[in-house]
């Protein structure tokens, strides 16, 4: 530790610096391999200016996914939940439902479900689906991640959607 704070200038290191600062130094290229007592003090702040440039681009290998940033933003896990219940979803289960809709629905093989699913945006297919394990609607935006009033927004949209698709249904068959 002393080496990374007084050498590598580093003042406060973590374990990720110092398991970086092993890194650096385990290479062998970072120092002449033939004559290291004809290396004159230039040479050697030339190394040193080299083991911290590594010390800290090696870092990034050494820190949690979860505390690195890119570009000022924290890297979101794909497991981190999306509501604040038990059975709420997580960023993976909602990447995956947005890839296209299953046939089944929470074990529910209806065409009609299916198909009032498929007309809703991903978020509010995520409150639906959130719906099946919740009393209400605002607790299933919950588990989903929303506020309540997102809940009763998809509420009154599925409300909305089923009564048009029955009319296009009723529709068609009276063209029939």
């Amino acid at each position: 530790m002393e080496f990374v704070r007084d050498w590598l200038h580093i003042q406060h290191p973590t374990p990720a610096h110092l398991e970086a600062a092993a890194d650096a130094l385990l290479e062998d290229d970072w120092a002449p391999h033939d004559n290291l007592e004809a290396y004159q003090v230039a040479d050697a702040s030339e190394m040193l200016t080299v083991l911290q440039t590594r010390t800290h681009r090696y870092t990034r290998n050494h820190k949690m996914i979860g505390d690195t940033q890119i570009n000022g933003r924290g890297v979101v896990l794909l497991d981190q939940p999306l509501g604040r219940a038990e059975n709420a979803y997580v960023l993976l289960d909602h990447l995956a439902s947005t890839r296209g809709i299953p046939s089944t629905v929470d074990g529910f093989d209806d065409p009609r479900l299916t198909r009032l699913i498929s007309h809703l945006k991903p978020h509010e297919q995520r409150i639906c689906y959130a719906k099946a394990h919740t009393d209400t609607w605002a607790e299933a935006a919950a588990d989903a991640g929303f506020g309540p009033k997102d809940g009763e927004a998809v509420r009154r949209k599925c409300k909305t959607l089923t009564h048009e698709l029955a009319r296009r249904d009723h529709a068609r068959i009276d063209t029939v």
